[in-house]
């Protein structure tokens, strides 16, 4: 009774009135799922109660477990509230989802699974998702997605347009171990692995000489604090090592004093 008076109020425009007779009514046990879903999507159109929103929408589906717009519009709901795992459950209870739908259902389930750390499953629903739209706009922010389901945020040197460096925020896929953030973009990097021979501090740029088994170069450490130093000792001596193994990343450059910059220098 008071949910038919609610639908009245409501095709009469009487919005206040409807919405209240609707929480009578599901106060009351309000036993009509289409009419529960009603009254969630008039809460969701004026701005009411989440928690009000949640429980028209709870019941429509208890009392219609196949009523998959409720479902999906529960999902929604505690997707965007945080409850990530309580929103991929309610999407994967749903019957296969067709387009135009499927799109909508794919992202939001890798949307929900990335809130989890669930990050390769969130990656193959969000391709999956990229697989159900023709549009350019809703393919890139599927594959977008699943970029950011393999990478996470990092901060990184770089240079502006003024040449100066400033701290930048980055993205570095989920597998990298040993992020660098001295590296910067424009960066052409080398890797050498051998001996380090000599540190040379007599001029204003302190230099490395780096022996390999085939070759011999000099890299210049532009800035100590710039380095990243992997089990380094506590201070350099200047002069010739004692043989130190050493693995380095520079950047390279042409330069007559030196083959590179030094980005990154572990201690074996």
């Amino acid at each position: 009774m008071l949910a038919g008076l609610a639908s009245i109020a409501l095709a009469r425009g009487n919005v206040d009135d409807s919405l209240k007779l609707f929480e009578d009514a599901l106060s009351n046990g309000l036993a009509d799922p289409a009419l529960c879903y009603r009254y969630a999507v008039l809460l969701d159109r004026t701005g009411g109660p989440v928690a009000t929103h949640r429980a028209a929408l709870a019941r429509a589906v208890a009392l219609r477990p196949n009523f998959d717009d409720a479902r999906y519009a529960l999902a929604l709901l505690e997707k965007n509230a945080g409850n990530n795992q309580a929103a991929v459950d309610q999407l994967r209870a749903m019957r296969p989802v067709a387009p135009p739908r499927a799109y909508h259902y794919w992202f939001a389930i890798a949307d929900a699974l990335i809130g989890l750390g669930r990050n390769d499953e969130a990656a193959a629903a969000a391709r999956k998702a990229a697989e159900f739209t023709s549009d350019p706009g809703e393919h890139y922010r599927a594959v977008q997605l699943a970029h950011t389901a393999q990478t996470h945020v990092a901060v990184r040197f770089a240079v502006d347009a003024s040449g100066h460096q400033q701290l930048v925020t980055t993205r570095v896929p989920n597998d990298v171990a040993d992020w660098n953030p001295f590296i910067e973009p424009s960066d052409d990097i080398r890797r050498i692995e051998g001996t380090l021979r000599e540190v040379d501090c007599s001029g204003p740029v302190t230099r490395m000489i780096v022996e390999s088994a085939s070759r011999r170069i000099t890299i210049a450490i532009a800035d100590p604090t710039r380095v990243q130093m992997r089990h380094a000792p506590a201070e350099f001596v200047c002069g010739p090592q004692s043989e130190a193994e050493v693995i380095v990343q520079y950047a390279a450059h042409a330069a007559a004093d030196s083959d590179g910059i030094a980005r990154g220098i572990e201690f074996r």
